[in-house]
């Protein structure tokens, strides 16, 4: 029954919604390991810089990530507070009225899918969503019908779980101990993590209270029934949307930390709907060897499902992302509950979800060692002399050849970070007055990668330079 007391009472509710759906993040103010860390391999030096970053995003949806489903059923009242941004909803406890009707987007269905329930409880509800879903699958899907789930499919470079999930449109409160646990990683300078998320919708319910909250509620509940449960502090929402489906989380580990996969670009690659350069995916490829993907399973035809895959190459990875993209509605998967939309009761504004949190990125270049070249190809004795300063060290590193004659080859190795790198090629020549000639000098600003090849005689010695 309307209730016009009831109606003003909760559309003058005030509040703040961005502060009571604030989600806690972590604060950095230093950060941990210093800013700049530098590993030596035998290619050359990875440099990786450490930076401060912080994510401000909002969530128009939360998901159902651990067992939360008896307070979250479509149409139902639930408080608008920390509780329901971390992922808990707490449900407001006023008798309802009934009944009520609900919408559900699955075709072929009679009155385009609206149907009634008389028992507003979390029980009567999903009893009553099952049973229209029965049928759909028995017998409208029977006569020719389908669905094409609304699949999203969404990556990012993992710096921290915070900031990886918020990336993707996930909190990270909403996931349960073991999800939690196989997603935790850091990139850092020997490996590189990226995550993505796929989100495969079968279906979804919907629920419209309509402009009247009073009519929400059994005939036998008061203004003063309200008061005790609905303020400004604990102001009233419902679920006014549930999707039914499934959830995959790919977490991929590489071997490089100097080259991000980025997986969305990779499944649009595989499906023909971009182009990846072939230099580019030779880096894929090398990044990809002997790398580890994590895949995480809710819903669909287990409840959760957590294995490790190793990967090979590029079609190896994408074959295991198509595998669990290709599964759709049946009879044994009919899908679970993966998340809800809540809006204000007040309004039906939706109610949002807020999260500020700082992380620190860990970007990673590897600097490839240079080389010198140097050969002999005179007729007299040599010597080639190779210094270089090196970040880091106060003294000049220095190689030597000692005497060498014509025939003579050897590569130099150059640290990646040497810098004023200079060669000299020294002839004997066998003169009181001029024991040495100088056959080449050069300072180069880095590693050059060129070939230092002598030739000439005694009195007129000459160098060859030939880059790469």
């Amino acid at each position: 029954m309307l209730n016009k007391e009831i109606d003003l009472y909760i559309s003058s509710l005030k509040y703040n919604i961005k502060s009571l759906m604030a989600i806690p993040g972590e604060k950095i103010e230093i950060i941990p390991g210093g800013d700049t860390t530098e590993d030596n391999t035998s290619e050359g030096i990875v440099i990786c810089q450490r930076r401060k970053s912080t994510l401000d995003t909002s969530f128009d949806s939360g998901h159902i990530l651990a067992p939360i489903s008896d307070t979250v059923w479509p149409s139902n009242l639930i408080k608008l507070d920390l509780s329901l941004a971390e992922g808990i909803p707490s449900e407001i406890r006023l008798k309802r009225s009934g009944p009520i009707k609900l919408w559900i987007d699955l075709p072929g269905l009679e009155d385009g899918g609206v149907f009634e329930v008389s028992d507003v409880s979390m029980q009567g509800v999903n009893s009553r969503i099952q049973q229209v879903v029965d049928y759909w699958v028995n017998k409208v899907k029977t006569t020719g019908y389908d669905i094409k789930s609304d699949i999203s499919f969404n990556s990012t470079t993992f710096y921290s779980k915070e900031q990886a999930l918020g990336s993707l449109g996930v909190s990270y409160k909403d996931l349960s101990t073991s999800i939690s646990a196989a997603l935790s990683v850091e990139s850092n300078s020997e490996k590189q993590v990226s995550m993505a998320m796929l989100k495969q919708t079968y279906y979804s319910v919907f629920y419209n209270p309509g402009s009247s909250p009073s009519l929400l509620f059994s005939d036998d509940i008061s203004l003063d029934d309200v008061k005790m449960l609905i303020n400004d502090e604990t102001p009233p929402g419902y679920i006014s949307q549930l999707d039914y489906g499934r959830i995959v989380f790919f977490k991929l580990e590489t071997s490089s930390s100097s080259i991000n996969i980025d997986l969305e670009a990779l499944m649009k690659y595989g499906k023909g709907e971009v182009e990846i350069s072939a230099e580019m995916k030779a880096k894929y490829e090398l990044a990809l060897k002997d790398s580890k993907l994590s895949v995480v399973t809710i819903g669909g035809n287990a409840n959760t499902n957590i294995e490790v895959v190793s990967v090979r190459d590029i079609e190896n990875l994408l074959d295991v992302i198509k595998d669990k993209e290709s599964v759709s509605i049946t009879n044994k998967n009919v899908g679970v509950p993966i998340s809800y939309t809540t809006k204000q009761l007040k309004d039906s504004a939706l109610a949002k979800r807020y999260l500020v949190t700082d992380y620190v990125t860990n970007e990673c270049k590897l600097f490839k060692n240079g080389w010198i070249e140097l050969k002999h190809a005179g007729g007299y004795v040599a010597h080639f002399l190779v210094t270089w300063q090196e970040r880091g060290k106060s003294q000049r590193s220095t190689w030597k050849s000692g005497n060498t004659t014509a025939g003579y080859v050897n590569k130099v190795v150059i640290p990646a970070t040497a810098t004023d790198v200079r060669c000299d090629a020294w002839v004997y020549t066998g003169l009181v007055w001029q024991p040495q000639n100088l056959a080449y000098r050069n300072t180069f600003e880095g590693a050059p990668n060129c070939c230092i090849e002598i030739k000439g005689t005694t009195l007129k010695p000459y160098a060859k330079v030939t880059l790469g």
